[in-house]
């Protein structure tokens, strides 16, 4: 879905709100994939707020902090000593 409320370089681009609308159906679908096909799937919890987001889509040095740790606790498990 593309709402455009103005114009960038003379390209349509994104409203929030549907950019975030379809993150969450591209997120949705790559689950299914992972869980149809036994892959393993991390989702990140992350606030979708300032403190971890510099833009709509870039970790900020905090939100990157959060996401390594996220991802090393689901991997944790997994690694062998």
């Amino acid at each position: 879905m593309m709402v455009t409320s103005g114009f960038a370089n003379n390209e349509a681009f994104y409203s929030t709100n549907a950019f975030y609308k379809g993150m969450e159906a591209f997120n949705e679908r790559l689950k299914t994939v992972c869980d149809r096909n036994n892959i393993a799937y991390i989702d990140l919890k992350l606030p979708k707020t300032t403190a971890s987001f510099y833009d709509d889509f870039h970790f900020n040095e905090s939100g990157a902090l959060l996401a390594s740790d996220q991802i090393y606790q689901a991997l944790k498990p997994l690694l062998k000593h």
